[in-house]
């Protein structure tokens, strides 16, 4: 998460060194699944957010709503105009408006980005994108200051501002995380950073728009405990020296969004010019407005002390993931009219003027608080693996370590990453996929309720095959170090459920659970009465067991059996683990030494690949009833078969 929230909730441990060696070649490294544009938020979230704001009907709602939330009578004025009314009259207003007028459009040139802003995602150039020369000069001379005064941070951790110079409006987050789609070179306006991600909502990728942190020091995210680079011996230095960097860059922007609570407490340092300047508050003369930091919400000018002129205008607003957590929709409403307001007066488009009241407003409805958590480590494991490939690098142990705080930092403790190897696989070996399972197998078993074929040739099976090798290749980092190490490989239940279940979804009969449970409910005899009544002589001549063989085919009933293995897909977390692993156990052989003929799951031991067609029903999966001591002998090994048949146990 970038920037600080109005809480301060995104306080960062330090990196570390961050320290990066050469690595072999990137095709030489296995495939990894590519879940960088899957859903941030939740299921919910990115269909209510990515909704088009083009309905007029819808519009319209929404801007009436907007007003009727802030208690202002509505109009057709501009967001500009609508935000300078609640100014009061006043001197200061008048230099306001005369500071408006004469940056409008016409009247002043608009700094642009020499490439995309975006462009960078996909760049394997091994250096920071330049948007602008003259940035890049003034970047690299901060650089080398950092260096000099933190020789242990890895410098190349460092976040360059994004967009042009002499930018109409420049937006001020706090500081970088590793929640991004490029640790290494990386440019703050990175929308695959949840935060940065509401910004491209309202604001879009504009190249007349730059957005830097005041802190561009990338550190890893930690709720409730004190910046680490704030502890670091030369931080009043290099604090010094991100506020000169950042007041250069301001200079040449006429108005300014500012994040967080942390940046609102540095105003002055960041944009007062080293005291040649003072800033004036201009309060919202409304009494319904929320208030912004404990403080009358209010806009900013910073003026010169002599001469009284206004250099810029500051608009203050909470980091806008706060409306994921604490979804007031007055407040949404107020800085949604800030924002429009501030790239109105800044002459640029709003993208989504209405997105953090459509935020606060599914945050509301029931999406629960942990949806809202961008990426687990399982997922930032995933993106660093991309990352490594894309780049020919290989993570040290201690950037994992730092880069993934949730991580057991014992999984790492041993393991030496030689010979090609990657402690970010080992670390996706260990780390708890039950989140990122259950996930891609929602989204696939949705898919699977229009009908089996359509899962299996949709994107959904897809993104959940290509999951399921990621686990394998991890996992064979795995068994290859402990091999190495002479160690038993050690067994996690939990885990390896959730893995189980992940190669169970991937199975013909499951979908087929999954394509029932979107039928409708129809008993045989009303089926068949409405066959006959149809006109179907055909059907209605045929003897009654194969009329019963149609309706299991077609329009069977979705049973008790059914919505249990439907839960063990979908809601794995309503039912108790002993639960899951007692159905799954009854009605599916896992591939294990004694069992080699079984279902193959990531995590089994084998390091062969899984050659089976899973277009197939497989064999080792019965969901109409138990599996049975015969099929159990089939999928056994010559020495577990002869142990089956010499016994008279009744297995499950």
């Amino acid at each position: 998460m970038s920037g600080t929230s109005e809480e301060d909730v995104d306080v960062a441990e330090m990196v570390g060194d961050g320290e990066v060696t050469n690595g072999p070649d990137v095709e030489q490294l296995p495939d990894t699944a590519d879940f960088t544009d899957a859903p941030l938020f939740g299921d919910e979230m990115p269909m209510v957010l990515a909704s088009s704001d083009d309905d007029p009907t819808k519009t319209r709602e929404w801007r009436s709503s907007l007003f009727e939330k802030l208690f202002i009578q509505e109009s057709d004025q501009t967001w500009a105009e609508v935000l300078l009314n609640l100014i009061p009259e006043g001197p200061d207003k008048v230099s306001l408006e005369d500071f408006i007028n004469s940056h409008s459009a016409g009247n002043w040139s608009r700094g642009e980005s020499m490439e995309d802003v975006d462009l960078f995602h996909d760049s394997v150039v091994q250096d920071w994108a330049n948007h602008d020369s003259d940035i890049t000069e003034l970047w690299n001379g901060f650089v080398g200051r950092i260096k000099n005064l933190q020789p242990r941070y890895d410098e190349k951790l460092l976040c360059k501002p994004s967009g042009p110079l002499s930018a109409i409006l420049t937006i001020i987050w706090h500081y970088p995380t590793f929640l991004c789609s490029k640790t290494h070179w990386g440019s703050t306006y990175d929308q695959k950073n949840p935060s940065l991600l509401t910004q491209k909502w309202k604001v879009g990728s504009s190249p007349f728009v730059r957005t830097q942190d005041s802190i561009p020091i990338r550190s890893t995210f930690k709720h409730n405990c004190p910046a680490d680079f704030e502890t670091w011996k030369q931080w009043p230095k290099i604090e010094k020296e991100c506020n000169e960097f950042n007041r250069v860059l301001i200079a040449h922007s006429k108005f300014i969004i500012l994040i967080g609570k942390r940046n609102f407490e540095s105003m002055e340092s960041l944009v007062a010019h080293e005291g040649s300047c003072e800033l004036v508050t201009l309060e919202l003369n409304h009494p319904q407005l929320p208030t912004m930091f404990e403080k009358p919400a209010s806009v900013c000018l910073v003026r010169d002390r002599e001469t009284r002129e206004v250099r810029h205008v500051v608009f203050l607003s909470n980091h806008c993931q706060s409306f994921f957590y604490n979804p007031d929709p007055r407040t949404a409403a107020y800085h949604d009219l800030l924002w429009n307001a501030a790239l109105s007066l800044s002459g640029l488009p709003v993208s989504r003027p209405y997105s953090f009241m459509k935020t606060a407003s599914a945050a509301r409805v029931g999406t629960p608080r942990n949806a809202f958590y961008i990426r687990t480590t399982l997922g930032m494991l995933v993106g660093l693996r991309k990352q490594e490939k894309a780049l020919g690098i290989t993570y040290s142990r201690e950037f994992v370590i730092n880069a993934c705080p949730t991580l057991d930092p014992d999984v790492l403790k041993e393991y030496e990453a030689n010979e090609g190897g990657s402690y970010v696989l080992m670390a996706l070996a260990a780390a708890n996929s039950g989140h990122q399972i259950r996930r891609h197998i929602k989204a696939m078993t949705t898919k699977a309720r229009e009908g089996v074929q359509a899962a299996l040739e949709s994107k959904e099976w897809q993104d959940l095959v290509a999951f399921k090798r990621e686990l394998y290749e991890a996992d064979k980092v795995r068994i290859g170090w402990y091999k190495n190490l002479g160690m038993k490989l050690p067994t996690h239940n939990y885990v390896d459920i959730g893995r189980k279940t992940l190669a169970f979804a991937l199975t013909r009969q499951a979908l087929g659970i999954c394509e029932r449970a979107g039928r409708r409910r129809i008993s045989f005899c009303d089926w068949r009465d409405e066959r006959i009544s149809e006109g179907d002589q055909d059907f209605a001549s045929l003897p009654e067991e194969d009329q019963l063989h149609m309706y299991h085919e077609e329009a069977s009933p979705f049973s008790f059996k059914d919505d249990c293995f439907l839960t063990i897909l979908e809601s794995p977390e309503t039912m108790s683990h002993i639960w899951r692993k007692n159905l799954l156990y009854r009605h599916v052989v896992f591939y294990s030494t004694q069992y080699p003929g079984g279902l193959r799951w990531p995590g089994d031991g084998n390091p062969d690949l899984d050659e089976f067609d899973y277009t197939q029903d497989h064999p080792a999966v019965c969901v109409e009833g138990k599996v049975s001591d015969r099929v159990r002998m089939s999928l056994a090994s010559p020495e577990e078969a002869h142990n089956l048949e010499n016994s008279r146990y009744s297995f499950f």
